[in-house]
């Protein structure tokens, strides 16, 4: 039983550490967010949802640091409601299961189609909306 339990201790420490050793991670679940990990046709893409809007993990952690502002955010707060003119959609596969719709753009930003079409005025984007101090 002992052996078990050090395993498993083991096992989760080791997968916790790397989550904090992840910028990506560390950035979304710091400002509130949950981090979910989509599949695209040929990569794999980490996803920051506050409540029920979701954009790219690296898109905002370059915002919160100050880096840059990538196409997906910068679309948002223009309140554009579209991308077909800058960027393209995309079906993206969330590793729980959910097939969602996305715009992605050239810079490799991504945010999910109903979040763009909703806009900073809906309740459900608040959160998004408090975190880019909209």
């Amino acid at each position: 039983m002992k052996k078990i339990f050090l395993i498993f201790s083991t096992i989760l420490s080791s997968v916790c550490f790397s989550m904090q050793k992840n910028p990506q991670i560390r950035t979304c679940q710091t400002l509130g967010g949950e981090y979910l990990v989509a599949n695209s046709s040929n990569d794999q893409i980490g996803l920051c949802k506050f409540d029920k809007a979701i954009v790219g993990a690296l898109d905002l952690m370059l915002f919160n640091h100050k880096e840059a502002i990538l196409q997906s955010l910068k679309t948002f707060m223009k309140g554009q409601t579209n991308c077909e003119s800058i960027g393209q959609i995309q079906t993206l596969i969330v590793l729980q299961g959910a097939s969602l719709q996305f715009c992605s753009f050239a810079d490799g930003s991504y945010i999910e189609l109903g979040t763009l079409i909703k806009g900073s005025h809906s309740d459900d984007n608040q959160k998004l909306n408090q975190v880019l101090g909209l």
